[in-house]
């Protein structure tokens, strides 16, 4: 083997991509191109194969090149070779959740991590025993365009799409209201003004880019009202219930509170931005391979319930919080 491995030491394998592109498309020119280099390049590989192999490789037959005899028998023998080093080493290894072991750092919401974090107790419980879940405060979005993370994963808002490179997209949010079940809003929509006199709830919690956040402070005039601000979206059924506190929520937030704790929801008689929700992960874990894996479960248990929280299935909560 040693001596293989110095015979081999002593050739530039690059010549047998060059060799493996010469062949297949039969001249300097086309292969030069397909390369990205000077034909002049191509050209002195081509003599340096040519060298190499003590055969000249390819041959002028009047307006085109054709391979040599000895080319093409060892055509086929280059191709597995190559396609046989580009999978051991540029491929990344299949990952088995089942071998997999460390810690999975998740920064999420605490309303995400009420819904998700059991049911990814149970996937690691019965796909990858090894794995333990730490779920951490979101990230805010000035923290997303860092270069690295102290976490794995993290369920980020932004108002506009990641690069798909490093994040699944889940959903584009909007903002609805929610109050105590019997409140006026829930019977018939407020208009402008009733709305933006009434007593509000704003959870802060990174769930939206600071530029939204921004926008609904200036909005609803949230400083000079006197809006009561809270990081958590558990605290809003206690403070609404009882109370004429409106609360501002993403969508999919005010469906589960009012199937879950039984308030009322309502359509906000003014237009506010909408953002978008991912699942994303640093730009330095890209095609990390238990990522890839993690990340296809979560948006798997995200998707599952986006159904039942379409606007149809809103709509209905909204009826139903009426009664």
């Amino acid at each position: 083997m040693d001596h293989v491995v110095k015979r081999l030491a002593a050739i530039d394998l690059n010549l047998l991509v060059t060799f493996h592109v010469l062949l297949r498309f039969g001249g300097v020119t086309a292969a030069a191109q397909h390369l990205g280099l000077t034909q002049s390049t191509v050209s002195h590989q081509l003599a340096r194969l040519r060298e190499l192999l003590d055969d000249p490789i390819l041959v002028r037959r009047g307006n085109r090149m054709e391979a040599t005899p000895r080319a093409i028998t060892l055509a086929p023998a280059v191709g597995e070779a190559l396609s046989a080093l580009h999978d051991a080493v540029l491929t990344p290894a299949a990952f088995d959740p089942s071998r997999a072991e460390g810690e999975v750092v998740l920064a999420m919401t605490d309303w995400s991590s009420t819904e998700y974090s059991p049911r990814l107790l149970d996937l690691f419980a019965r796909e990858a025993p090894g794995l333990r879940l730490r779920v951490v405060h979101p990230l805010l979005d000035a923290e997303i365009d860092q270069l690295d993370w102290d976490v794995d994963l993290a369920l980020v808002s932004t108002a506009a799409p990641l690069a798909p490179e490093r994040c699944r997209p889940i959903v584009e949010e909007r903002f609805v209201g929610v109050a105590r079940p019997d409140h006026a809003f829930c019977a018939a929509p407020p208009s402008e003004d009733a709305f933006l006199a009434a007593d509000k709830l704003v959870v802060h919690s990174a769930i939206a880019p600071s530029a939204i956040d921004a926008e609904l402070e200036q909005r609803l005039s949230l400083a000079s009202r006197g809006a009561l601000r809270v990081p958590f979206f558990l605290a809003v059924p206690p403070l609404v219930r009882g109370r004429d506190l409106v609360a501002l929520v993403p969508s999919n937030v005010a469906w589960g509170l009012v199937h879950h704790y039984g308030l009322g929801v309502f359509e906000l008689p003014i237009a506010l931005p909408s953002y978008h929700v991912s699942l994303a992960w640093s730009p330095l874990r890209a095609g990390d391979p238990q990522i890839a894996w993690l990340a296809d479960r979560v948006v798997a248990f995200v998707e599952e319930e986006l159904p039942r929280r379409r606007p149809h299935a809103h709509e209905a909560a909204i009826r139903g919080s009426k009664r």
